[in-house]
């Protein structure tokens, strides 16, 4: 796993980038700020990917863990919120991400550093 360090650093720092990001756009919504979320949680969306594209490289030598299940609800989630987005109710949006998307979403952060976070050396 040595040679995934710097790849599991850079989950791990993403991670909370895409956390504090999502809050944001928590906290534009509850303000009514549609439109100002929409590139946002593109963004975090991407973010997400991006992790689970840099996961598969290694999670095959991870003790079991429940990742792929959890990026699999993570991805429904996604589907739901971009599906909201496209309605265009700030009022459903904050909805579904506030009480679906950010509560799957920290279960897989979570997940997933629980996993990778020995690896790290500092």
């Amino acid at each position: 796993m040595e040679r995934y360090i710097d790849v599991i650093r850079r989950i791990v720092d993403l991670l909370e980038t895409t956390h504090e990001a999502l809050l944001h756009v928590k906290n534009l919504l509850e303000e009514g700020k549609l439109e100002e979320t929409k590139i946002l949680m593109g963004d975090v969306v991407e973010a997400i990917y991006s992790i689970e594209h840099a996961l598969q490289v290694f999670i095959n030598k991870l003790p079991e863990n429940q990742i792929e299940a959890m990026s699999d609800s993570l991805n429904k989630e996604i589907n739901h919120v971009v599906a909201f987005y496209e309605d265009g109710d700030i009022n459903i949006i904050l909805h579904q991400i506030s009480l679906q998307f950010y509560p799957v979403y920290i279960g897989w952060k979570e997940e997933v550093e629980r996993n990778i976070q020995p690896y790290i050396i500092y």
